[in-house]
Protein backbone atom coordinates (compact mmCIF):
# COMPACT_ATOMS: atom_id res chain seq x y z
CA UNK A 1 0.00 0.00 0.00
CA UNK A 2 1.08 3.71 -1.07
CA UNK A 3 0.21 6.46 1.23
CA UNK A 4 0.94 10.36 0.83
CA UNK A 5 2.80 11.33 3.41
CA UNK A 6 3.48 15.16 1.86
CA UNK A 7 1.33 18.14 2.23
CA UNK A 8 1.30 20.98 -0.53
CA UNK A 9 0.65 24.22 0.97
CA UNK A 10 0.32 27.66 -0.32
CA UNK A 11 0.32 30.56 1.96
CA UNK A 12 -2.98 32.82 1.06
CA UNK A 13 -1.77 35.39 3.44
CA UNK A 14 1.32 36.30 1.05
CA UNK A 15 -1.43 36.11 -2.21
CA UNK A 16 -4.23 38.48 0.00
CA UNK A 17 -0.82 40.94 0.97
CA UNK A 18 -0.36 41.44 -2.94
CA UNK A 19 -3.81 41.64 -4.18
CA UNK A 20 -4.03 44.06 -1.74
CA UNK A 21 -1.16 46.14 -3.02
CA UNK A 22 -2.54 45.63 -6.36
CA UNK A 23 -5.85 47.15 -5.51
CA UNK A 24 -4.00 49.73 -4.04
CA UNK A 25 -1.89 50.63 -6.94
CA UNK A 26 -4.13 50.29 -9.67
CA UNK A 27 -7.75 51.70 -7.99
CA UNK A 28 -9.78 51.34 -11.07
CA UNK A 29 -9.19 48.23 -12.49
CA UNK A 30 -10.12 44.25 -10.39
CA UNK A 31 -6.53 42.25 -10.39
CA UNK A 32 -6.40 38.96 -12.43
CA UNK A 33 -4.49 36.36 -10.78
CA UNK A 34 -2.63 34.07 -13.32
CA UNK A 35 -1.66 30.58 -11.72
CA UNK A 36 -0.84 26.65 -12.86
CA UNK A 37 -3.51 24.23 -12.48
CA UNK A 38 -1.56 22.60 -9.51
CA UNK A 39 -1.32 25.85 -7.73
CA UNK A 40 -5.31 26.54 -8.38
CA UNK A 41 -6.46 22.68 -7.27
CA UNK A 42 -4.40 23.46 -3.65
CA UNK A 43 -5.99 27.04 -3.50
CA UNK A 44 -9.72 25.68 -4.25
CA UNK A 45 -9.18 23.02 -1.81
CA UNK A 46 -8.05 25.44 0.79
CA UNK A 47 -10.81 28.08 -0.40
CA UNK A 48 -14.17 25.46 -0.13
CA UNK A 49 -12.89 24.38 3.27
CA UNK A 50 -13.12 27.57 4.46
CA UNK A 51 -16.21 29.14 2.58
CA UNK A 52 -18.29 26.26 2.51
CA UNK A 53 -17.64 23.58 5.90
CA UNK A 54 -19.23 20.46 5.94
CA UNK A 55 -20.23 20.28 2.35
CA UNK A 56 -18.01 19.01 -0.54
CA UNK A 57 -17.72 21.15 -3.33
CA UNK A 58 -15.15 20.66 -5.72
CA UNK A 59 -15.21 23.09 -8.47
CA UNK A 60 -15.95 26.44 -6.85
CA UNK A 61 -13.10 28.37 -7.70
CA UNK A 62 -12.95 30.58 -10.81
CA UNK A 63 -12.87 33.76 -9.23
CA UNK A 64 -10.78 34.55 -5.47
CA UNK A 65 -11.37 37.30 -3.53
CA UNK A 66 -13.35 39.26 -6.35
CA UNK A 67 -10.22 38.23 -8.84
CA UNK A 68 -10.84 36.52 -12.08
CA UNK A 69 -8.32 33.33 -11.96
CA UNK A 70 -6.69 32.22 -14.84
CA UNK A 71 -4.66 29.10 -15.71
CA UNK A 72 -1.06 29.13 -17.18
CA UNK A 73 0.40 26.03 -17.25
CA UNK A 74 4.17 27.80 -18.22
CA UNK A 75 4.24 29.02 -14.30
CA UNK A 76 5.58 27.06 -11.94
CA UNK A 77 3.75 25.85 -9.30
CA UNK A 78 3.16 28.43 -6.13
CA UNK A 79 3.48 31.31 -8.42
CA UNK A 80 1.00 33.63 -9.21
CA UNK A 81 1.06 36.36 -11.60
CA UNK A 82 -1.10 39.36 -9.99
CA UNK A 83 -2.14 41.43 -13.20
Amino acid sequence: MKVKVTKTVVDKDILDDAIEKYDTDHRTQIAYLIMNTETAKILNDNMCEEVYPGYLVKACLGMYRGSKVLIDDSLEFGEVDVR
